[in-house]
């Protein structure tokens, strides 16, 4: 019978095999065979023993054949294991490796796109300042408004390559989550309806913008990934505030984010892994993205909780404390001060930032001298080290980055206020801009309001 030993002693007497071709032809008379079973009940092949006359096989012998066989069915699971482990790697490798790539194009994308968002941006501040025309407002307004939504978009793209995480602050999730609408929307087919239902008030975390762009894109991607079998179906975010109470007994306020779809749901036997690392049912990629997401809600001090039928979807909700009002402020979120008119040293290498920029600080009441590149304004800096009170320059230069530029000039003059302004830069953040030099790290575009409160800020550390 398939799957147990097999025990002959004389082939030419027994039933089963008594007009096998191979008892005239290879002389097999006795015939003693075990089973080669995987671990998963696989028979995937036999050991045997051959006689060319009768014999009478004993117990020891059929014991030590099956041992032989178990032995070898444990050096073949090893060998699979340790090569599906090797693929595994290999695997990871060639997917960090283009993780790597795409994050390399990505921030290169990003620079490049974030210095023209700060011309439009710029300049339509400039048109509401300047203009008198209701009509011009309006459209300038919605230029504004457009700069704003791709500068958020940008953000998200880059949040994965950022090798060290943003500080976290006082955050407010509904913002985030309507802000995350239009990378939801590209992400997912045309026959997936998305939805949106957040609060009419705001809810605040303590996160950074990175964290919560990873929980929401790997989640919309799982959700709309679950509803390609089904022909499409509605994907749902949603935002709300639940009173629970923590381990130790104490009530306190949490900010539900669910996100929920009506695919294929997840089975029973499925459903107490997705969480592992590398899990997946999918038939390309990995399972990390729920990993991710339970780490960065348990990085939070929330949780992670997971709902799914078969054929009717999967709702997934991360519990996230809810921020106190005085908790997680920056110190760039404080309100700007007013101060006396500046003199400032302005360097950036597109002609077109720099103009707006320039006009910008004049029109607030500064004096302003522009340079082109890192040398060119080294050379304006060296010919009166003590003719400015700020030092404002952009990162990505040829020539001389920004930081480099920063460093000669703290060699000239170590108490000069220093304001970097990037596209992008996989460098430097507002966690270790100090270290490089740089007193207020801002990421471009970035409005006339928060230029203005770079500055301030600036001159208040020193």
């Amino acid at each position: 019978m398939r799957g147990e030993p097999l025990v002959i002693n004389d082939a030419r007497e027994h039933e089963l095999v008594s007009e096998n071709l191979a008892i005239p032809d290879l002389k097999v008379i006795a015939y003693l065979g075990v089973p080669i079973v995987t671990a998963k009940g696989e028979v995937v092949g036999s050991f045997c023993v051959l006689e060319d006359r009768p014999r009478i096989w004993t117990q020891d012998e059929l014991d030590l054949l099956s041992q032989i066989a178990l032995q070898v069915v444990e050096e073949f699971e090893d060998h699979r294991r340790n090569r599906l482990a090797k693929e595994k790697r290999q695997l990871e490798i060639v997917h960090a490796k283009k993780m790597e790539a795409i994050g390399t194009l990505a921030g290169s994308i990003a620079h490049d796109f974030n210095n023209i968002l700060t011309v439009f941006q710029t300049y339509s501040e400039l048109i509401c300042l300047e203009s008198t025309e209701e009509s011009t407002q309006k459209f300038a307004s919605e230029l504004l408004k457009s700069s704003e939504q791709a500068k958020s978009v940008v953000e998200r793209l880059v949040a994965w390559n950022r090798e060290s995480p943003e500080a976290a602050t006082r955050l407010n999730l509904t913002k985030e989550v309507k802000a995350s609408l239009p990378l939801v929307s590209a992400l997912v087919s045309g026959n997936v309806e998305v939805e949106l239902m957040v609060p009419d008030f705001d809810c605040h975390v303590v996160a950074n913008s990175g964290q919560i762009s990873q929980v929401i894109i790997n989640l919309c991607a799982n959700a709309e990934y679950a509803m390609r079998e089904t022909g499409g179906g509605i994907l749902r975010i949603s935002l709300s505030q639940l009173n629970e109470k923590t381990s130790d007994g104490m009530e306190c306020l949490f900010v539900c984010l669910e996100v929920s779809d009506t695919g294929v749901g997840i089975s029973k036997e499925h459903l107490p892994r997705v969480r592992d690392p590398y899990f997946t049912t999918k038939e390309s990629g990995s399972g990390i993205g729920l990993s991710t997401v339970q780490v960065i809600a348990e990085s939070l001090g929330g949780r992670m909780e997971i709902e799914s039928l078969v054929g009717q979807g999967t709702q997934i909700r991360l519990m996230i404390p809810q921020a106190h009002s005085d908790c997680g402020l920056s110190s760039q979120q404080a309100e700007a001060r007013n101060t006396k008119p500046l003199r400032i040293l302005l360097v950036d290498d597109n002609q077109s930032v720099l103009d707006g920029v320039l006009t910008q600080l004049k029109l607030a009441g500064h004096q302003v001298e522009s340079a082109l590149s890192g040398p060119s304004a080294i050379k304006v800096f060296q010919a009166g080290p003590f003719d400015f009170d700020l030092l404002i320059t952009d990162q990505l230069m040829p020539g001389m980055l920004g930081d480099e530029l920063a460093r000669t000039v703290r060699e000239i003059r170590p108490e000069l206020p220093i304001v970097l302004l990037t596209g992008y830069s996989h460098r430097l953040n507002h966690n270790n801009a100090p270290d490089f030099g740089i007193d207020v790290f801002c990421t471009k575009p970035l409005s006339r309001n928060d230029l203005l409160a770079a500055v301030d800020q600036a001159m208040a550390i020193h």
